[in-house]
């Protein structure tokens, strides 16, 4: 009665101390920095029809012809991507200088200060008070 166990160095490791459990292909994507390399690493030929290596022969040959078929809608894809990318990215920063714009001009607009804990919880029973107030005469 022989009992398979995995190799000595990965035996009682979890998962977070193996690592990730990525092939050559799927790191070099990873291990891009910047967007437009991650991308060109995305358009590459070798990491796009790489994905279907692990697949049995039959398999891999059908895939490789789907895949094929769809590798110029990927690059177009891809050649999309970058574009609508930095235009989101600009996006995100303008809203998030106007947010704090507004917090700014909200917690001036209350005295210069962000109210004390104490201050935010007589605000927040004042607020309570006036909304139970509201739904009682609602309901009268």
């Amino acid at each position: 009665m022989s009992h398979i166990e995995p190799p000595r160095p990965e035996r009682g490791q979890t998962g977070a101390e193996r690592g990730p459990n990525l092939t050559s292909i799927e790191r070099e994507v990873t291990d891009a920095r910047t967007m437009p390399q991650k991308l060109l690493a995305a358009a590459n030929p070798k990491n796009y029809f790489g994905m279907v290596k692990h697949y049995p022969a039959g398999t891999k040959q059908f895939l490789w012809l789907c895949l094929g078929i769809l590798y110029p809608f990927w690059l177009l894809g891809v050649l999309v991507a970058w574009p609508v990318i930095i235009v989101l990215k600009a996006v995100g920063w303008v809203l998030f200088q106007i947010w704090w714009f507004c917090t700014g001009w909200f917690w001036k607009r209350l005295g210069g200060e962000k109210p004390s804990k104490e201050r935010r919880a007589e605000i927040d029973q004042e607020r309570a008070a006036k909304l139970a107030d509201s739904n009682a005469q609602q309901y009268e």
